[in-house]
């Protein structure tokens, strides 16, 4: 009697919910037809949240999405320009979701002691609140050095409801000093209700369209002072170029000197004719934005009073090198914060997508806030020098030209200096590898004798180089100091690899773990650099590391797998964390 009963109230429960989705699809008979609830319980479970580790990994940050696209993302515009798939509205990636939760856990465990049981549990998970006019949140990044007023600080981007909009807010970490700040809080009763994340608007950048089509549109720098943000020139034309009723020319393309034959491989939504490069520089040009983040409330007046009411991080400029646009491929703070390296596209091509555009590689002064620079580039010293300001704000590191020339074998890359980087040890040193090769498995590699005893006859395929940037005056401004010269010492070989160089990392004690891979038999190995001092880390015949294999494998191998390392975010960069102790909190 009960089990027909039930399978009764199920039946009568299916039915009503069939019932009410027939009213539903009958009110809307010719657009899109939902199932049931009961169905979308079914089929639609929730997504697993995303989640995102503070800079000191003591706080997880989780953000829900939609199980599925709706179809008003699917059916946004698309443009389709070397290799990249972007909403023109928006300039943003296309078909990208926005997440509609924000949640906040601190990682640390909460005991509670009765008189029979000691019960370990994980801290609550607390709602963030969004801004109320919020459609979803996206791009969420943690200030690796929060200013002093906040505990923690991130950033993410809020897409206005029912417009095309994209702003930026920022979300602190502070400490409830007293009663008057904790009105708004839930009286939970545990620790966490010491703290709280309230929610600013960067109120600096209204009226500028961020530019996400090539990445994050924002990044800290290393000291955490200040929000390098990628927006749209303020001249800029409303609308991208008009396509042309009758073609203006043949699409044309010349082969530089010195290049050498290669095959060519096959790629999708590449640039096809003079319109579509129109269309690329107008999409992709911007401009940077330094927000300062050290002055969180609006400016005083004399009186006292704030100048603008209710308005946060209203301080902000263009960065002078910037001005007039430009074609960001990639940015990285300096250590130190005063420092940019940018790699910025210069030379087009039909045959290879945007990630092999032709480049100029380049350190930038960002405490120089002058306006435009002349720019010549010495051959010689590689110094570049300014005519209006007291600084010299803008280094050429490397001019590499459109990398279509690459063989097709995976063990294949650019014969031009590539993957430039930051040395996270030192507060202004650039990192990069070169092909000893010239990027080409099938040539022969270099060839050198040990001299340590063995004399065995050693190959090298590719070599990582660091370059240290100075500034100094010239003689004839020695004594005014009022112009000085960034230029480049002469790079230094730290290590040379047998394969092809893959990644590098970084220990506090000035350890460096060096990855290298040949894919044609798929292994791998990895290297440790001991440094002979602790102030440097080049490799010179009076100074050189001790190189040690930590191991030779296959990565296809995974049951054997040793793993990698723990990482933690230091105070200038990214970088291990060697020794750490095993403690039952973060």
């Amino acid at each position: 009697m009960s089990t027909d009963a039930g399978k009764e109230d199920a039946t009568t429960d299916i039915g009503n919910n069939a019932n009410a989705n027939n009213a539903n699809n009958a009110n809307n008979a010719n657009g899109y037809r939902e199932p049931s609830e009961l169905l979308k319980r079914l089929f639609l479970p929730p997504k697993t949240p995303s989640l995102t580790l503070s800079s000191d990994s003591r706080w997880l940050i989780y953000t829900g999405e939609p199980p599925l696209p709706s179809i008003e993302l699917l059916s946004r515009p698309e443009e389709k320009l070397a290799g990249l798939r972007f909403d023109p509205v928006l300039l943003a990636p296309s078909r990208l979701d926005y997440c509609f939760d924000l949640k906040a856990q601190h990682l640390s465990l909460q005991t509670t002691t009765t008189t029979t049981t000691t019960q370990t549990t994980s801290s609550e998970v607390r709602d963030i609140p969004l801004p109320p006019d919020s459609e979803g949140i996206r791009y969420i990044r943690f200030n690796p050095n929060p200013p002093a007023y906040a505990l923690q600080q991130f950033v993410f981007t809020s897409k206005r409801k029912n417009q095309n909009l994209l702003e930026v807010y920022v979300c602190n970490l502070t400490l409830v000093e007293n009663e008057d700040e904790n009105e708004n809080e839930d009286e939970d009763g545990n620790e966490n209700d010491h703290h709280r994340w309230v929610v600013h608007h960067v109120s600096s950048l209204d009226g500028k369209r961020l530019n996400f089509v090539n990445g994050c549109a924002y990044q800290f720098t290393s000291d955490g002072k200040s929000l390098l943000c990628k927006v749209v020139p303020e001249n800029h034309p409303s609308s991208p170029p008009a396509e042309p009723t009758v073609p203006i020319g043949p699409s044309v393309q010349t082969v530089t000197e010195g290049a050498r034959k290669a095959p060519g491989r096959t790629y999708q939504d590449l640039l096809k004719n003079r319109h579509d490069e129109d269309k690329f520089r107008y999409y992709l040009t911007t401009e940077l934005m330094k927000v300062d983040l050290m002055t969180k409330k609006p400016t005083t007046t004399t009186s006292g009073t704030c100048s603008s009411k209710n308005k946060y991080y209203e301080s902000a400029s263009i960065v002078a090198q910037s001005k007039g646009g430009l074609i960001p491929y990639c940015m990285e703070s300096s250590p130190c914060g005063r420092y940019l390296l940018v790699e910025s596209v210069t030379d087009l091509s039909y045959s290879v997508p945007f990630r092999r555009f032709g480049k100029d590689v380049s350190v930038w002064n960002l405490e120089d806030s002058s306006g435009e620079d002349a720019i010549a580039e010495s051959t010689t010293s590689h110094s570049i020098t300014s005519t209006n300001t007291s600084t010299s704000t803008i280094l050429v590191v490397a001019s590499n030209p459109v990398d279509d020339e690459i063989p097709l074998s995976y063990d294949a890359c650019s014969r031009h200096k590539r993957r430039f980087q930051f040395h996270p040890c030192f507060p202004h040193t650039l990192l990069y590898a070169h092909a000893l090769d010239g990027g080409d498995p099938a040539n022969d590699p270099v060839l050198v004798v040990d001299n340590s005893g063995n004399n065995e006859e050693i190959t090298f395929r590719d070599a990582l180089y660091t370059l240290d940037i100075t500034a100094a005056a010239s003689d004839a401004d020695a004594d005014s100091g009022s112009k000085l010269f960034l230029s480049l010492q002469e790079p230094v070989e730290l290590c040379r690899l047998e394969w092809r160089y893959d990644d590098i990392e970084f220990t506090e004690l000035g350890t460096i773990l060096i990855d290298e891979y040949r894919w044609s038999d798929r292994m791998e190995r990895k290297w440790k650099l001991t440094p002979s001092s602790s102030t440097t880390l080049i490799d010179s015949s009076s100074n050189k590391p001790t190189k040690k294999l930590l191991w030779e494998r296959s990565w296809e191998d995974r049951y054997a797998s040793p793993g990698a390392p723990m990482r933690k975010l230091g105070r200038m960069a990214s970088i291990l964390s060697a020794n750490r102790r095993r403690e039952p909190s973060f």
